[in-house]
């Protein structure tokens, strides 16, 4: 393999007639560019939804005594509707406790109600209860809400972050790259050595040491929850792709 300043030198030399391709701006334009939040705004937030999420599990813990079953039920579906029952979890698992426990075969004259019925036995399944299909008539489906919920937050931005960073490694060979460059490029992207950067041309350095940047931060925050390994697996599907 040639020498970094070879490499650097054989660019300079020759003129180089790069495939740039003419893309449409953006529909967001640069706005999140400079995007920043205050200190002390996000503080307010913080204590808002904490204070939210107090009243929010008061009302959970007295409708558990104060409520008919079609409020308890309504409540705990409106909740999980909301995306925010991972708050609540034990407040509702008492509430589906109680309600199964009172009366578990669905005789009570409350299940001359359909919807009443049909969403008491989505709830006690989803919840893991064992309900056999033929309590009732209805199917127990689950609704789209119950897919990236916020306690996925995390792993969605970690995604879009992982595209965004293909789209750019994709122009580069596509819309930008030569063939030297990138056959220099792939090779670098293999080896995840960031001793390697030398070797590249100036504009090929900021998305290379923006790729390792990434996942070496994924690595760090999955490594808190003891998950650093599946960083590895990624680092082979992405950077292997090219």
């Amino acid at each position: 393999m040639a020498p970094a300043a070879a490499v650097i030198s054989n660019y300079e030399e020759e003129e180089i007639v790069r495939p740039i391709a003419d893309f449409s701006p953006s529909l967001w334009g640069d706005r999140f560019h400079s995007f920043s939040l205050d200190n002390q705004v996000e503080e307010k937030y913080a204590q808002e939804i904490e204070t939210l999420k107090e009243q929010t599990r008061s009302l959970l813990m007295s409708a558990s005594a104060g409520k008919t079953l079609a409020e308890k039920l309504n409540l705990i579906d409106n909740v999980e509707r909301l995306g925010i029952a991972y708050h609540f979890e034990k407040q509702i698992e008492d509430m589906l406790d109680q309600i199964y426990n009172v009366d578990p075969n669905f005789k009570g004259r409350e299940y001359n109600d359909l919807c009443i019925l049909s969403l008491q036995f989505r709830l006690l399944r989803q919840h893991g209860y064992n309900i056999s299909p033929g309590t009732e008539q209805s199917s127990g489906t689950f609704g789209p809400w119950e897919c990236a919920e916020p306690q996925y937050s995390e792993a969605r931005v970690m995604l879009a972050k992982t595209i965004a960073m293909i789209s750019i490694v994709d122009d580069t060979f596509d819309a930008y790259g030569i063939v030297k460059e990138l056959e220099v490029y792939t090779d670098d992207i293999q080896r995840r050595d960031i001793n390697q950067i030398d070797r590249l041309p100036d504009y090929m350095k900021i998305s290379y040491k923006a790729l390792l940047d990434l996942y070496n931060d994924y690595e760090t925050e999955l490594s808190k929850d003891g998950r650093s390994e599946v960083v590895h697996y990624a680092k082979e599907k992405s950077m292997n792709h090219e």
